[in-house]
């Protein structure tokens, strides 16, 4: 359909594409990079997304002489695939290119939902990943971090400075709630955090003002949300009379197990 005679270069850009992944791509690095021209560059592009290898997603803007308007951001829609690209098959936490993946899968994620969607970036660099354009006009910013923040995001705030009437929620890869049995008192405790190792740990170490005394604990069942909101959400639910009986049935043999 291209012509596509020097498959090299083909890789070579794909390869490029690869370490760009969730960022604004640099057209003269990768024409560079692939030896092709600018025109050449954005039809080979234009190939790939179409056969959806790539996807590009373009800026949200309302001033241009603020905002970007022009350069597209590009991911894949096979995350396998760009780790053999990359050769890198390692655990999510000891990856250095973690936050690339984990917008990749939620790119993933909203392109299958049949969402549309943009980012937004302005000229200063501050950045939002996800702009939804949701039913009834409805704008929404999806925001993908690995753990929460609590000064929250620079590029959010400044972000929220200049489309008021826009909403921003997040998406985190590390809350979970979880139900820990104090050996002790043999209780459950229920509980929502972003680190779960750590947290564990501050429990047995009686460095958390909840729990201090109790321990012993043995970690029983956990959840876990891409969604901070839903994370406490789930975890208010837990902690009613309903979500009580919902672990009790969840966990009944190991309660019975531990007297």
């Amino acid at each position: 359909m291209l012509g596509l005679i020097e498959d090299y270069k083909l890789d070579k850009l794909i390869n490029g594409l690869a370490l760009q992944t969730g960022n604004l791509i640099e057209y003269n690095e990768l024409g560079s990079l692939a030896e092709f021209s600018h025109p050449t560059l954005k039809k080979y592009l234009n190939f790939l997304e179409k056969t959806f290898i790539c996807g590009l997603v373009c800026p949200f803007f309302k001033n241009k002489r603020t905002e970007i308007v022009k350069n597209s951001k590009v991911y894949f829609y096979d995350t396998g695939l760009r780790n053999i690209i990359v050769d890198d098959f390692r655990k999510l936490d000891a990856r250095p290119d973690a936050g690339q993946l984990l917008e990749n899968a939620v790119f993933c994620q909203l392109a299958k939902g049949g969402y549309e969607f943009n980012y937004w970036r302005d000229k200063k660099k501050n950045e939002v990943d996800f702009i939804l354009n949701l039913e009834n006009r409805k704008v929404l910013v999806l925001e993908v971090k690995r753990a929460s923040k609590i000064n929250g995001s620079a590029s959010v705030l400044n972000f929220k400075k200049i489309h008021l009437e826009i909403e921003v929620v997040f998406a985190y890869s590390k809350l979970k709630t979880n139900q820990k049995w104090s050996i002790k008192d043999k209780k459950l405790y229920t509980g929502c955090c972003v680190d779960l190792r750590k947290r564990f740990k501050q429990h047995n170490n009686n460095e958390n003002l909840s729990t201090k005394g109790r321990g012993p604990f043995a970690l029983v069942y956990y959840e876990a949300c891409l969604n901070k909101q839903d994370a406490y959400a789930r975890e208010k639910y837990l902690k009613t009379g309903m979500g009580k009986r919902y672990l009790k049935n969840r966990l009944k043999r190991f309660l019975s197990l531990a007297g």
